[in-house]
C-alpha cells in the first residue's frame, strides 16, 4: 500500500519539474551608428581654355575627361595652330574662327581671295572644293561667298573642312573665280551664279543652269525676291 506522503511529495516534485522556465525578454539595444558619409569627390577640373572655346556640346566636355580625348585635343590644337598660321600669312583684312571642332573659317578680303587659294592648295594641301554657297546680308548690303573645302591628298586634313569666305558689295557682286585653282568649283560658282547673281570673273560659262530660260527676275535666293502672287 502506498503512502501518501510520498505520493504528494512526488506529484509536488513532477509539478515544479513541469513549469516551463521564466522568458527572457531581451531590451532593445541602442540602433548602430550610423555610417560617416563618403568623402567629397574632388572638384572636376574645368576643361581647358581650348575646349571652353571650340567642344560646345555636353558629349565632348565628358570626352575631355578621358584619356582618349588627349589625342583628339592634340589634332585639335594642331587645326587651330593652322589657322592662325592662314590668318599670318594672308596678312591684314583676314580672321579665322571656329564653327565645329573639325570644321573652321576664314575670311579674306575679296582682293585676296585668289591668292588665298592658291596658298591654301599648294601649301597646305585642300584639294577640292566641295560646294559653294552664298549669302545674302541686305542690311549690310553685302553677298558673302563661302567655299567648303576638303583634302584627299592629305591625311591629317581628311575629315577637316574649310570655309573660305569673302564678300562683295551687292551693289556690284563681282569676286575672282576660282575654277582654275579647283575645278570642282565651276558648277558650284555657276550656280551661286545664278541664285545671287553673283559674278564670277573669268568664270568660262555663267549660262543658266536650274533656272527657266526665259527667267526674268531677280535671283530667287535673294533676300528680296518674292514668289508671284505671294507677295503682301
Amino acid at each position: 500500500m502506498s503512502n501518501p506522503v510520498e505520493s504528494d511529495k512526488k506529484s509536488t516534485d513532477t509539478a515544479k519539474q513541469e513549469v516551463p522556465p521564466p522568458k527572457v525578454v531581451s531590451t532593445p539595444s541602442s540602433p548602430p551608428p550610423a555610417p560617416s558619409a563618403p568623402p567629397a569627390p574632388p572638384a572636376a577640373k574645368l576643361p581647358c581654355e581650348f575646349c571652353r572655346r571650340i567642344l560646345d556640346s555636353a558629349e565632348n566636355l565628358e570626352k575631355h575627361k578621358k584619356d582618349e580625348h588627349k589625342a583628339d585635343l592634340k589634332k585639335l590644337q594642331a587645326l587651330h595652330t593652322l589657322s592662325d598660321s592662314i590668318v599670318s600669312k594672308i596678312g591684314a583684312g583676314s580672321s579665322s574662327s571656329f564653327v565645329k571642332p573639325r570644321r573652321f573659317k576664314i575670311s579674306v578680303p575679296v582682293k585676296k581671295i585668289l591668292k588665298t587659294a592658291l596658298y591654301l592648295r599648294d601649301d597646305i594641301g585642300y584639294d577640292s572644293v566641295e560646294s559653294v554657297s552664298g549669302v545674302d546680308w541686305p542690311n549690310d548690303n553685302q553677298f558673302e561667298v563661302v567655299y567648303h573645302l576638303t583634302s584627299y591628298s592629305i591625311k591629317a586634313l581628311e575629315d577637316t573642312v574649310l570655309a573660305l569666305s569673302t564678300k562683295v558689295p551687292r551693289d556690284n557682286p563681282k569676286a575672282p573665280s576660282l575654277e582654275s585653282v579647283w575645278k570642282s568649283s565651276e558648277y558650284h560658282e555657276r550656280e551661286t551664279h545664278e541664285m545671287f547673281g553673283i559674278i564670277f570673273k573669268d568664270h568660262p560659262c555663267l549660262d543658266l543652269l536650274l533656272l527657266p530660260e526665259d527667267w526674268c527676275d531677280i535671283p530667287p535666293l535673294r533676300k528680296d525676291f518674292n514668289l508671284p502672287r505671294r507677295t503682301r
